[in-house]
């Protein structure tokens, strides 16, 4: 089994990417799909949606397989299939908390 590692998504509020994020969070989303210790962070602190997961790369692939009935609406698509991107390509560069030029 892979390792469990951070995966840092926090993204600006205000964003497309941050609507999906503050979907998962006032939704009720990860509370259903992740137990607490799977991830942390807050829905808004002012200026982003902080979201970090601690999953291996088989969970982190069910959450969003999971989770991506519920932005069907193209609306929501794109963004989170560019969150889902994203949150694997900082899973395969070693996950923590990356130094994202786009979104620091």
């Amino acid at each position: 089994m892979d390792e469990a590692r951070e995966v840092d998504l926090t993204v600006p509020e205000a964003s497309s990417e941050g609507k999906v994020v503050g979907r998962m969070w006032y939704g009720g989303l990860l509370d259903c799909l992740l137990t607490r210790d799977e991830y942390s962070g807050c829905p808004s602190d002012g200026m982003r949606h902080r979201l970090v997961l601690r999953l291996n790369r088989g969970d982190l692939e069910a959450f969003f397989n999971a989770a991506e009935g519920h932005f069907s609406r193209p609306l929501y698509y794109v963004s989170f299939q560019a969150l889902k991107l994203r949150a694997f390509r900082i899973y395969d560069d070693g996950g923590a908390r990356r130094k994202d030029p786009l979104w620091s």
